[in-house]
């Protein structure tokens, strides 16, 4: 039991970081507003988001989603429970959790360390007589990729 639910967790962090990076793209975009985003789900201008506007919207971008893939999305991003979205909840849904320049500065740091970390790697691989790891040779010195 405890197997699969660290796979679920996982699993869950796994589409957080993927839903960070998208969210932050969108954000990062020149054209975002988070105001025209909304009433283009919000076409009636109704004030809520539910899943008709969902599954209209899907439709006029060309995509296909199902009645319960609709009731999904309003689940994970409904706060009260009342199976709408207010443009609060729309918004703060699909805003990132941190500025997209602390992620492209992260992502970095996390390749410098993996080059470190190949780069060990490879001094051990060396001293056993197999071969190396010939990218993280490339990775200049140190390690060290510019920031």
């Amino acid at each position: 039991m405890e197997r699969d639910l660290t796979k679920l967790f996982l699993s869950e962090i796994e589409l957080h970081k993927k839903s960070e990076a998208l969210k932050q793209e969108l954000e990062s975009m020149p054209d975002f507003n988070g105001d025209a985003v909304y009433k283009s789900i919000d076409d009636w201008g109704y004030g809520f988001v539910d899943t008709r506007n969902l599954k209209g919207f899907f439709r006029n971008n060309k995509s296909k989603a199902t009645d319960e893939d609709c009731v999904a999305i309003i689940r994970r991003m409904d706060l009260d429970s009342d199976s709408k979205l207010t443009k609060e909840e729309f918004l703060n849904s699909i805003r990132p959790e941190e500025p997209y320049s602390k992620m492209l500065i992260r992502e970095r740091i996390n390749k410098v360390e993996e080059i470190k970390r190949a780069k060990r790697q490879n001094k051990i691989d060396l001293a056993k007589g197999k071969r190396i790891n010939k990218k993280a040779e490339e990775g200049g010195e140190n390690g060290a990729v510019p920031i």
